[in-house]
């Protein structure tokens, strides 16, 4: 017996055409407009929701390549393994040697993370530390906690190597690139053209230290 027309067939033969899709798509390819029998059978095939978009796009399970962070990109909708955005937060913050900023969530995520972090705090799923006026999320175990603290004061401590003004020189460098990120090998080099000492391990932890974060690193889509 033909399973062209069964409805997991039919949504399995869409995503293997478009990794993503929304609701009104499912609801056109199924001929229902009950969210109840979409949900029903995306649920028997396994899926998951973007964490951007307000979880406006759905992907099957096996669909995603995640990246060693466990984020997947289609376009500029965002996914996680993890499922919503809350538990991909906690994730990335708890794995991070040295916690993270809002910085560098944010250049991470693509997306701005405050209020999201704001109810971890108060929910007790993470703690917050401010080292230098700057805030640092870091995991709610405290044993785990010290050492992202330790680990974040040794970065700064690195950097501390440097004057003010060769931190300032590394930072206009970025915002004459328009934010975007360089390669501290490409930076060292320019400020050396200016008589500016700053080798790229230091380009580095300035980067590391002011949230600047390569972007890109998102793997690809299949």
């Amino acid at each position: 017996m033909s399973t062209r027309n069964d409805p997991s067939q039919r949504l399995s033969r869409l995503f293997q055409r478009s990794p993503i899709a929304d609701l009104p798509t499912l609801e056109g390819v199924l001929g229902t407009a009950s969210r109840t029998t979409v949900y029903r059978i995306l649920l028997s095939l396994g899926y998951l929701t973007s964490f951007s978009h307000a979880g406006r796009f759905y992907t099957l399970k096996d669909v995603p390549t995640f990246d060693d962070d466990g984020l997947w990109r289609h376009g500029d909708v965002l996914f996680s393994k993890y499922g919503t955005l809350r538990e991909t937060i906690v994730r990335l913050v708890e794995r991070a040697d040295a916690g993270h900023t809002h910085a560098e969530l944010r250049a991470r995520l693509h997306l701005r993370v405050q209020d999201t972090l704001r109810g971890l705090i108060d929910d007790r799923k993470l703690d917050r530390v401010s080292i230098n006026r700057l805030y640092v999320y870091v995991s709610i175990d405290q044993a785990v906690a010290q050492a992202q603290v330790a680990k974040r004061q040794e970065i700064r401590a690195q950097a501390a190597g440097l004057s003010d003004l060769a931190v300032f020189e590394v930072l206009l460098e970025v915002i004459h690139g328009a934010g975007a990120w360089i390669a501290p090998k490409v930076v060292s080099q320019r400020l050396e053209n200016r008589g500016i000492n700053v080798n790229p391990e230091q380009v580095e932890r300035v980067y590391q230290e002011h949230g600047i974060v390569k972007k890109g690193r998102h793997s690809p889509s299949r």
